[in-house]
């Protein structure tokens, strides 16, 4: 596409937002990991030695790299896909339906009987 004042048969440069907007929504899959992460919150850091720390805080949340960024990519507005594999248990189902509550498409999140 010429534009205005580039010499016959140049090229106009067409930024990387303007692509984007082009494209519509940009559409993602995942391939990998997800888990279910234990996570103890604490006051402050381990300093070593025999020193106690009390949890203020237990939570379960989702996790694993590529299930993490399929919910980042939904959250900015893309549309992504989660393809890995689970264990037919309650970690598995609910790793299955928070990503399915975060909008990515968990169709080819597949969990296996008797797996963990």
């Amino acid at each position: 596409m010429s534009g205005p004042g580039l010499p016959k048969g140049a090229k106009r440069q067409v930024a990387p937002v303007e692509l984007a907007s082009r494209a519509g929504k940009t559409r993602v899959i995942c391939l990998g990991l997800s888990a279910l992460d234990q996570v103890w919150r604490v006051p402050a850091l381990f300093a070593g030695g025999g020193q106690k720390i009390r949890s203020m805080e237990y939570a379960t949340m989702g996790g694993g790299m590529a299930a993490t960024a399929a919910v980042t990519v939904t959250r900015l507005g893309g549309v992504a896909a989660f393809w890995g594999r689970g264990g037919e248990d309650a970690a598995g189902r609910e790793m299955h339906r928070a990503l399915s509550a975060q909008g990515v498409d968990v169709s080819q999140f597949r969990l296996f009987k008797n797996g963990q």
